[in-house]
């Protein structure tokens, strides 16, 4: 790897402008400071618990907890764990529905010092046995909905705490319990879809340090709700060590027909999802909604193009500010872009943006040196606050992140994602390295084709996959959602694919 030169971008004074709006209306925004990333996650929580006693922490469709009623039923769920598993180094694995009891127990863990493992009931038996072997969990903690499928699992091999269960004997008070900033907080597996699942793990430090900065990025403050449409972890943390809340939708409010209404009933101000889920749910709206409450909307995880836009300046207020993201499990949210009515897009794609505070991006070329302005190449990043490795595999951990020569505290990371940097560091993410391939020779990106397609304005989707039916003969073939019922000539677009 080439030896890389520290360089801190400022944000250009559009983004400065964008980023300077994302106020809530109340002014209650409170700084995130960085020496109050150097303790627990749960002490934080305690803090906000002190500050906020009787704020609505979490509301489901069955529920609604106030800080101090979450705090008392995660102590709960703290001292049952304590009671059956004293091994500090055992994962707890949860399985349990996405709402109060779920919450209650990823603090519940996370209150004795141990490592958290999520399951989920949608997943095929074969991972989910391979996740409780791998982590080595010594604990699964259940609700009485998943119970049967819970004890399937556990097989009498590991004990099983069903939070719906628990009972006085078990204290409500805080577990009195030290836990360093560098104590591991979980393990997120993959997908799998290259082989065995990896689970890449987290701690405390690294976790406030991403609340940190969103929180301060987005002025994140006790009068906000957040909904919960994608994972337990982030939109969770980022409300409740803020003092906000957290809400969950049902099954029936997450259908995009429904989602609308629910999201103005419960004065919904931050819309979190990735991309395709966004543009399900405005793909049902009529025009004549509003969403007087909505003041940020976050995409992460998938490309965001200028029909993104669109979507977002035909259905939004012109008072809502629209954030894109680039993170991975690795290395969280360590690039955004800030986007209001005036954001002009001139390239197929929307940018992914500038530094996010206390992270490095580098792209470096397939030989190994570091990619110049506007050359593609694999997307690096370099900062103290990525993930610890991979559980239970030092070798993977080692291959995949570097040290860097001369800071100790830092290692860089190389993501597998494509980028290309402008001149003034903003970052464009232009897809999977992996989705490279090579036709006669030449090296193509799918990404780049499904772009262009997009960038046409006759389609909603495309997908282009690479086909071999002989060794000789690797053809490309895109499959394509037209925006309407007109059909398009394939001739028409391979010539306007070649202008």
């Amino acid at each position: 790897m080439g030896d890389f030169s520290q360089r801190v971008t400022n944000l250009p004074p559009e983004q400065e402008a964008i980023r300077a709006k994302c106020f809530h209306p109340t002014g209650k925004f409170v700084e995130f400071t960085k020496d109050q990333i150097e303790q627990s996650i749960p002490e934080r929580f305690e803090q906000m618990v002190r500050l906020h006693p009787q704020r609505l922490a979490l509301k489901s469709s069955h529920h609604a907890l106030t800080y101090e009623a979450l705090n008392r039923a995660a102590n709960r769920i703290a001292h049952a764990i304590l009671s059956k598993d004293e091994k500090q180094d055992e994962p707890v694995a949860l399985l349990l529905g996405k709402g109060v009891a779920l919450t209650a127990a990823i603090f519940g863990v996370l209150k004795t010092g141990k490592i958290y493992v999520l399951l989920n009931s949608s997943f095929p038996p074969e991972r989910v046995s391979f996740i409780l072997k791998n982590s080595r969990a010594g604990l699964l903690v259940t609700d009485s909905d998943h119970l049967s499928l819970a004890t399937g699992f556990a097989r009498e091999r590991l004990p099983l705490i069903n939070v719906d269960e628990l009972d006085s004997r078990f204290p409500t008070g805080n577990p009195a319990i030290s836990i360093a900033p560098d104590t591991l907080t979980w393990i997120t597996y993959t997908s799998g879809s290259t082989g065995e699942p990896k689970g890449v793990v987290q701690n405390h430090r690294n976790v406030l340090h991403l609340i940190m900065t969103q929180s301060n990025d987005l002025h994140i403050c006790s009068q906000d709700r957040l909904a919960m449409l994608m994972s337990a972890a982030g939109d969770m943390f980022l409300a409740l060590l803020n003092g906000a809340a957290i809400l969950p939708p049902n099954a029936k409010d997450s259908r995009s027909g429904d989602l609308a209404n629910w999201l103005n009933q419960e004065e919904i101000t931050v819309y979190s999802s990735v991309p395709s889920v966004f543009g399900n749910f405005a793909n049902t709206l009529r025009g004549h909604e509003t969403f007087p409450s909505l003041r940020l909307i976050r995409l992460t995880g998938e490309a965001v193009y200028p029909s993104d836009l669109e979507i977002y300046r035909k259905y939004f207020s012109r008072n809502c500010i629209l954030v894109n993201r680039l993170s991975s499990t690795e290395a969280p949210a360590f690039r955004q872009y800030f986007i209001d009515d005036s954001t002009t897009i001139t390239d197929n794609v929307v940018p992914v943006g500038y530094a996010v505070e206390g992270n490095e991006v580098f792209l470096i070329r397939e030989d190994d040196q570091e990619a110049g302005i506007n050359e593609i190449g694999e997307i690096a990043v370099k900062s103290r606050h990525l993930s610890p490795g991979y559980w239970r595999n030092p070798q993977l951990t080692q291959s995949r992140f570097s040290p860097v020569p001369g800071e100790a505290d830092k290692r860089i990371f190389e993501t597998g994602d494509l980028g290309r940097l402008s001149p003034d560091g903003c970052l464009v993410y232009l897809g999977r390295k992996d989705l490279q391939v090579k036709v006669r020779g030449h090296r193509v990106e799918l990404a780049e084709i499904e772009r262009a397609l997009l960038s046409l304005g006759q389609f909603r989707e495309v997908v282009v996959v690479s086909l071999e039916d002989h060794p000789a003969e690797q053809r490309l073939v895109a499959y394509l959602v037209p925006v309407g019922q007109t059909a398009v000539a394939a001739s028409a677009l391979r010539a306007s694919l070649t202008i």
